[in-house]
């Protein structure tokens, strides 16, 4: 029997007796096959099976009194919702995703210029609850067991790996030029840190017309990828935030790139890109961009090439993307797509979605039916809805949508 073959075999055991192994568990098994070429099959296989079993047997933490499951592994517990909580204080999640931090947002007036400025909570998988942190960026690794996180103004030289069940950073990362913002890739071993040479967040307003509005600016430098387990931050790949051709006529609140920009990792991990729009025929369309890990421009993988404006995007199987408007359906809905072809294959009745819990079910905000009129979201809640249903199931309590006060909540997904 080959490695792949066995470790194939073990995997199917194990999750019968004790169901799904966590959303990283295929890298990680990629990732020790290819540590341990030199060693000998058996070896391998004893090894891949290893981080099964401790992806699988779930310890109990006894806090104040309590037992809690640690959260950043599968449990058989499919939906956890706190609806009656905004922000949650205790784990949300769903299938395969949970929200492994949330965050507000605050704007401020720092003399003539206006800065942007998170307040992140992260989840600590021994107490089961949100956490205020004091970072300026996080991103949650798949597994939730480590997260990578950016300290004071922004862009910073370094990054902090940060144990999820402590708090505390194991490990600070210096990067050749400065950063702003982190992503994961799928197998939760790099990261992909976005280069800016000023604080994307600040819109920068002018000495000699001070009655101005304050407005970004287009700062990104390009891409540094960082290998977390040797520590070591590569060489910056330049890529430059794109600016209109000359004589396009852009609308000007949607002229490209202002401000923030950041890189993430296509779904099997293997390009980097970034989403900004472009302009098609007069008209302004999602426009997605394609780097290979060397920093060279290149065409984006084919059933990726049909993604629209949503931050969910594929689903885990990458069978499924989100579209545009469904002009067929109801009035507040998006269609769900065949990856490669393109052509609709479900719906969702909203038009805010986030992330997918499964191949089927995906994470949306939904404005409460009283006061949801199409023309706002004025209040809004999570919730988890079904490609091809009308069917919702509440996640969290209602928020103002359109309120600027910090205690507006914006959730980060991470696979648990």
């Amino acid at each position: 029997m080959t490695l792949d073959e066995l470790v194939r075999s073990t995997l199917r055991e194990m999750a019968q007796d004790s169901g799904p192994p966590s959303g990283d568990l295929a890298g990680r098994v990629i990732a020790a096959r290819a540590r341990r070429r030199n060693r000998t099959v058996l070896g391998a296989a004893l090894a891949a099976t290893a981080v099964v079993a401790t992806a699988i047997v779930v310890p109990a933490v006894t806090v104040d009194g309590e037992r809690h499951r640690e959260a950043g592994i599968p449990s058989t517990q499919d939906v956890v919702a706190h609806p009656d909580q905004t922000p949650p204080r205790e784990l949300i999640a769903a299938g395969r995703t949970a929200v492994a931090a949330w965050y507000t947002t605050k704007r401020s007036m720092e003399g003539i210029d206006q800065v942007e400025r998170r307040t992140w909570h992260l989840f600590n998988t021994t107490t089961g609850r949100y956490e205020k942190t004091s970072w300026s960026w996080v991103a949650v690794a798949p597994g939730m067991r480590t997260a990578a996180v950016l300290e004071g103004e922004l862009p910073t030289r370094r990054i902090g790996v940060v144990d999820m069940a402590t708090g505390k950073v194991t490990r600070w990362i210096e990067t050749e030029a400065p950063i702003a913002g982190l992503a994961w890739s799928p197998d939760g071993g790099t990261l992909v840190a976005t280069a800016y040479s000023a604080d994307p967040d600040r819109r920068f307003g002018e000495p000699e017309r001070p009655q101005r509005d304050p407005s970004a600016r287009h700062c990104r430098t390009g891409f540094i990828l960082v290998d977390v387990a040797s520590g070591r931050a590569g060489p910056l790949r330049e890529a430059p935030q794109l600016l209109p051709r000359r004589g396009e006529a852009w609308p000007t609140a949607l002229i490209p790139y202002p401000g923030r920009d950041d890189f993430r990792f296509s779904h099997d991990g293997s390009l980097i890109r970034h989403e900004s729009p472009v302009l098609e025929k007069g008209s302004v369309e999602p426009g997605h961009h394609w780097y290979t890990r060397e920093g060279t421009r290149t065409q984006g993988p084919e059933i990726e090439r049909n993604l629209g404006w949503s931050e969910a995007g594929l689903s885990p199987d990458g069978r499924l993307a989100v579209g545009g408007a469904d002009a067929d359906g109801t009035p507040r809905g998006l269609r769900i797509d065949d990856s490669v072809t393109g052509e609709k294959v479900g719906s969702v009745p909203d038009l805010i979605l986030l992330a997918w819990a499964d191949n089927r079910r995906i994470f949306a905000w939904s404005c409460d039916p009283e006061e949801c009129t199409g023309r706002s979201d004025d209040r809004s809640r999570l919730v988890l809805l079904e490609v091809g249903s009308d069917k919702t199931v509440p996640l969290s309590g209602y928020q103002r949508w359109l309120s600027a006060d910090i205690s507006r909540w914006n959730p980060l997904f991470a696979t648990r």
